[in-house]
């Protein structure tokens, strides 16, 4: 990835026969994929809130990830 690469995260939630599942990538505007996840939710069966989990997966993941890996150039805002 270069510098003016840009960095995406797709999600998709659904709710199908009273289930409630999501999922999202990440990757570049190039077409490559760096990570993936899929899922179920949990609580009340609604389709938003299966969208909400597929975008809070996905936020969290990039939120451990620059935790414990931070960008090149940074300092980690953690120590261990």
């Amino acid at each position: 990835m270069n510098e003016s690469s840009h960095l995406y995260l797709i999600s998709d939630g659904s709710l199908h026969d009273q289930i409630m599942t999501y999922a999202w990538v990440q990757g570049t505007d190039d077409g490559r994929v760096l990570a993936s996840h899929s899922g179920q939710g949990f609580g009340e069966n609604t389709s938003l809130r299966a969208e909400g989990w597929g975008m809070l997966s996905g936020l969290r993941f990039l939120y451990q990830l620059y935790r414990f890996i931070p960008p090149l150039g940074t300092q980690s805002p953690c120590s261990i």
